[in-house]
Formats: structure tokens, C-alpha cells, sequence
């Protein structure tokens, strides 16, 4: 299918860390080029934030970089003999400091920072319109400290580990005798968590009956006896804005009241009040795992807050990015 289009644009990596390199090619089809009029090809890396809230709110859009390259012109290039492609390499530098990729969609609201590479091929002809083809990347921050707790965790975690616990209390019936029960979240100690590794993790359950006798064959709460019986989540809490109205605080002043002492009623105090009304977010990253014994309100869970890192740096011209492999994240195609 290639072989019929007048571009063919490829990437080494699409995932890229910030202040590094991009890499990649773009194949030319000069039949198809002489057919289409293109009279010269450009690869542009462009990246912005967007942000669109509802309720009448603004959209907003932020360019963060913006890089342009010609790579070919009509008559400055030819394929090989006996060959109607020619293939020509290209490179964007990207700048330091650009925030990491993000598509985010829900109800009333989506935010998403896109970097993107598009090979185009202008055609000057009037009424013709410009050849586009293009490819989305994702942008990491650089992370060195990361590489060191990737390759920790990849030789076998021997460092020290940390514990998550959760108690709850609960029964069967509304009148019934409480029975406990301990869920214990064991994971490695550490800052953050790179991409692209295995963490270990160990869940264990306790439980405790209700009071009964020492003879009682039906143990409740019942352990779990598989591993597809705790669920295990991680999710990922993002707060969207785009200018949008803000309710001022609400102030309420109440009328001061005259306090006497019970024993001089000429003597007392002045009771004053004020209250202030606002709101405020939770910005956090938790994830949780639940588990539910039955019943009505018989669910165990638990939130644990992490740091997700790249564990990546930067790698110049002429050198391999530390990108473990596979790597894949979640791009627009």
C-alpha cells in the first residue's frame, strides 16, 4: 500500500523524552510526486495544550513547539538507478522543559497535549491542495533517577519494601455480630514509578469472624481463593481548566448579639460572627483495590497514592535513547 502514495512517513521512536531527539524518515514515490505536482516536501514537529470546559466556557489552545525542515525540492534529489523512491532521513532537537503528553476526554470537558510529525507536499498549483501525512508521538520528561530504579527492580527488587493496611468492620445481617477484616498492600519503597516495568506487589487478607462456636463450619466473612476475586485498579484523576468562571467566596456576616453575665446584666460581651464559603479540589493520583465479602456495605478498599516517573533521558545525535522495549503508550493513530 506504501508503494502507491506519493509519502511514506516513519519514526524511529515515537516515544520521546523532552530535550531530546526525534528521529525518523520519509519515503518519497516520484511517480506519484510528478502525478500529484508536488514541488517540494517539509516535516514539521509541532506540540499544544488544549483545554475545553463547558457551561460556556472558552476553549483554549497553547502552541509549544512549532519546528520546520525541507527536506527535499523538485530537481535537488533523485532516486537511485532503477528505483522510483528515494528515501531521506530527517531530525528535530526537541526543546527542554516541554510538558509530558496527555488526551483526556469526560463529560463537559477535555484536555489533551499532542506533539505530532507531518510530512507535507506542497503543491503550488492553484486549487491544489497540500499532501499530508502524519504520525502523533508522546513527549516524557527526562528521568535519570528512574533508569537506576528500572534497572533495580529489573535484576530483582532487594530493597526495602512498603505496607498499605485497611480495616473495616462488617456483618451479614443489620443486627447481626460484627466480623473484621484486614487487607495489606505490600510494594517495593519507592519515589516514584518508572514506565514500562514490572512491579512487584504482594495483597493479602485477614479476617476475623464474628463471635461464634469453636464447632461452626460456616466461617463468614469467606477468603478469597483467587487472584480474579481482588480487584486491582489503577486510575488516573486529572483536574481541566480553561479560564473558566469561578463562584466567589461566599461571605456571611451575622448581627452582633449582646452576651450579659448572668450575674450583672449591665455587664457582659459582644458575640460577633463571620463565615466564609468556598470550594476546593483534591488534585491526587490514587489507585485502590477492593474487595467485597456480600452483602450491603461489605467491601474492603484502599487508596494509594504514586508518583509516576519515565525512568528515560534525552539522547543526543548519534545515540540510543533509554527507552525500554516494548514501550507503547496510549497515542491518537
Amino acid at each position: 500500500m506504501h508503494n502507491l502514495v506519493p509519502i511514506t512517513l516513519w519514526i524511529e521512536k515515537r516515544i520521546c523524552v523532552s530535550g531530546g531527539i526525534v528521529e525518523g524518515i520519509v519515503k518519497l514515490n516520484f511517480v506519484r510526486l510528478q502525478e500529484e505536482h508536488v514541488d517540494e516536501v517539509r516535516v514539521e514537529l509541532k506540540g499544544s495544550a488544549n483545554t475545553y470546559v463547558g457551561l460556556g466556557s472558552p476553549q483554549e489552545h497553547h502552541g509549544l513547539v512549532d519546528l520546520k525542515l525541507s527536506v527535499w525540492t523538485r530537481g535537488s534529489a533523485f532516486p537511485p538507478p532503477g528505483s522510483h523512491f528515494l528515501i531521506l532521513p530527517f531530525q528535530f532537537e526537541l526543546p527542554y522543559g516541554l510538558p509530558p503528553s496527555i488526551v483526556q476526554a469526560v463529560i463537559g470537558g477535555k484536555a489533551d497535549i499532542v506533539y505530532k510529525v507531518e510530512a507535507i507536499g506542497v503543491r503550488s498549483a492553484v486549487l491544489h491542495s497540500n499532501l499530508r501525512t502524519s504520525l502523533h508521538i508522546a513527549v516524557v520528561p527526562p528521568d535519570p533517577n528512574g533508569i537506576q530504579l528500572r534497572s533495580n527492580l529489573e535484576a530483582g527488587w532487594n530493597g526495602h519494601w512498603t505496607t498499605a493496611t485497611e480495616h473495616k468492620k462488617m456483618r451479614r445481617d443489620f443486627w447481626g455480630a460484627y466480623a473484621e477484616v484486614k487487607m495489606e498492600f505490600v510494594r517495593p519503597m519507592l519515589p516514584g514509578i518508572p514506565l514500562f516495568t514490572k512491579i512487584p506487589f504482594i495483597v493479602s487478607i485477614t479476617t476475623w469472624s464474628k463471635p461464634t462456636k469453636h464447632d461452626d463450619e460456616h466461617t463468614w466473612p469467606v477468603l478469597p481463593t483467587e487472584p480474579r476475586q481482588v480487584r486491582f485498579e489503577l486510575r488516573q484523576r486529572v483536574a481541566i481548566s480553561a479560564q473558566a468562571r469561578q463562584n466567589p467566596p461566599g461571605t456571611e456576616t451575622s448581627e452582633r448579639e449582646w452576651i450579659p453575665t448572668t450575674t450583672d446584666p449591665t455587664v457582659g460581651c459582644w458575640k460577633q460572627e463571620v463565615a466564609f464559603g468556598s470550594v476546593f479540589k483534591l488534585k491526587c493520583t490514587p489507585s485502590f483495590n477492593e474487595m467485597n465479602f456480600g452483602g450491603m456495605f461489605n467491601t474492603i478498599s484502599m487508596d494509594i497514592p504514586i508518583t509516576v516517573l519515565s525512568g528515560m533521558v534525552a539522547h543526543q545525535l548519534g545515540s540510543a535513547p533509554h527507552v525500554p522495549e516494548p514501550a507503547e503508550l496510549d497515542l491518537p493513530p
